[in-house]
């Protein structure tokens, strides 16, 4: 029985270990030209979109590699050294930090548990010293230390406003776990719910220095807030216990190269969002149940019971996640491929008419939703496009969103509502310098002098965190307006 374990393992591993070389020479042609990149900003993205993620799978499965070499079977040593020979370069080219620290941490952890007698030898020898050269040891501790603190630094002054906006993320995404502690809002409306969380946020650090790096993210950018706020606390506790007791049960049954693929998972999970890829979602449920098969259980025994639960449990969801992306995909690649094209040429009626049969398939895309929404608003349907663009605050945190819906409540005359729409929007992303110019035409429009000069001063004044003829084209007509507001008080 337990060589069959065994056995089941290895085949596992070494599928795992097959998609990640795929990954790799898929990543090393697209870097030699040979292949295109899946992203226009990119040359490097595997058959993912970011390199970001793609350089966090290869590091996930880098550790299951690791172990191979190490082992002693000759086969499984050349297997490792080609996945560690293939994936090392692409990892490194794709620049993604999680997925360096990922690597580090898995392959540390797999390398610690295959080498304990030696570590336990090694770990007498220091002691032995430290009681010998008291001082000398103080001095390489104090090196290290400082060593490792100037890396973190360096870690994360590489992409300083990215390292900056995740922790913006996480700090609010734990605001909005914390206002749906049980329930949650579902997947699609995380999004939503975080741009609302964000306004609230803003609306109290209206002077924040992180107003800079703050956007409007699809995801967390963190599975575990990602599921909190999702599905609730209960579900968020569940993951990172099921993810522990992995790890546990993986070192427990001498699956370490398991367990230090699992470890990296958990790193790569705290700072990036590798759930939105079925690919990734698949392998990390293979890893995971490998960890808790690796331990022998009597039949009907609780830990049999809940090993039995969580390869079905598993083995659904994976299902069905592939089940639905597929179905979106099909509807959104039918949608990119036909109607869309109406919308960038600007045939907005036609494509209002085009969008209206892919709502019920399309419905949870932001992109989709906002292109429907704005279509409607340029023709002229005010309410219909009110609608769709409600929809789609509730799946995106764009506060390009409120500024569409506020401009459809001004056309209809309701200029409170209106009001409201800007104001939320400019709390949304507050670094953003159009929803004030929004405000300054609706205040001139109503005949609020006050408000429009008030909005003109904020414009003239501010810079916009990225420079453009447009913002250029906002300031100029604030200026014509505080120009004309002097001229008539000194007349």
């Amino acid at each position: 029985m337990v060589m069959k374990g065994v056995v089941c393992r290895t085949g596992v591993a070494v599928l795992l270990l097959c998609a990640g070389m795929a990954e790799a020479v898929w990543g090393l042609l697209q870097l030699c030209g040979f292949l295109p990149s899946r992203h226009a900003l990119f040359p490097l993205t595997g058959s993912f979109y970011n390199p970001g993620p793609y350089g966090c799978f290869l590091a996930m499965l880098l550790p299951l590699a690791v172990a191979f070499y190490l082992g002693k079977t000759a086969w499984k040593r050349w297997a490792g050294m080609a996945y560690v020979m293939l994936a090392v370069a692409p990892l490194a080219a794709s620049m993604s930090r999680t997925g360096w620290l990922a690597a580090a941490l898995g392959c540390s952890f797999t390398i610690l548990l295959l080498n304990r007698h030696w570590l336990t030898t090694a770990w007498r020898r220091l002691w032995d010293y430290h009681r010998r050269h008291r001082v000398k040891t103080y001095l390489c501790i104090a090196v290290v230390a400082i060593t490792a603190a100037f890396a973190a630094y360096a870690l994360v002054g590489l992409k300083a406003q990215s390292a900056q906006g995740r922790v913006l993320m996480w700090k609010i995404g734990a605001k909005a776990m914390a206002g749906v502690p049980l329930a949650g809002v579902g997947w699609d409306n995380v999004a939503g719910t975080y741009g609302e969380a964000q306004e609230a946020y803003f609306s109290l650090h209206s002077d924040s220095g992180e107003i800079a790096v703050a956007g409007a993210p699809e995801y967390l950018f963190n599975e575990y807030l990602q599921i909190g706020v999702a599905y609730g606390v209960p579900a968020f506790v569940a993951f990172i216990l099921v993810l522990c007791m992995g790890v546990y049960r993986g070192v427990k049954g001498r699956a370490y190269g398991f367990a230090g693929s699992l470890l990296a998972f958990m790193t790569v999970a705290f700072a990036s969002y590798p759930l939105q890829f079925t690919l990734f979602l698949v392998c990390i449920c293979a890893v995971a149940l490998c960890c808790f098969w690796s331990v022998p259980c009597r039949r009907f025994s609780a830990w049999w019971l809940l090993n039995c639960l969580l390869t079905a449990g598993g083995c659904i969801l994976c299902v069905a996640v592939a089940v639905t992306r597929y179905e979106r995909e099909a509807a959104r690649e039918e949608w990119g491929a036909g109607v869309r094209r109406l919308y960038h040429s600007r045939a907005y009626r036609a494509a209002a008419e085009g969008y209206a049969p892919f709502y019920d398939r399309l419905n949870h895309d932001a992109a989709f939703l906002f292109e429907y929404g704005h279509s409607l608003h340029k023709t002229g349907e005010y309410e219909e496009s009110v609608r769709i663009l409600e929809k789609a605050a509730e799946v995106s945190s764009d506060a390009m969103v409120l500024n569409i819906i506020g401009k459809n409540r001004q056309a209809m005359g309701e200029y409170a509502e209106a009001e409201k729409c800007f104001r939320r929007s400019s709390r949304r992303q507050p670094a953003l310098l159009y929803p004030h110019y929004l405000l300054m035409k609706l205040y001139e429009e109503a005949g609020d002098s006050a408000g429009m000069v008030r909005e003109a001063r904020y414009l003239s004044g501010t810079r916009a965190k990225v420079p453009s003829p447009a913002e250029e084209e906002m300031r100029g007509e604030a200026r014509q307006i505080l120009e004309k507001l002097v001229t008539f008080q000194s007349e």
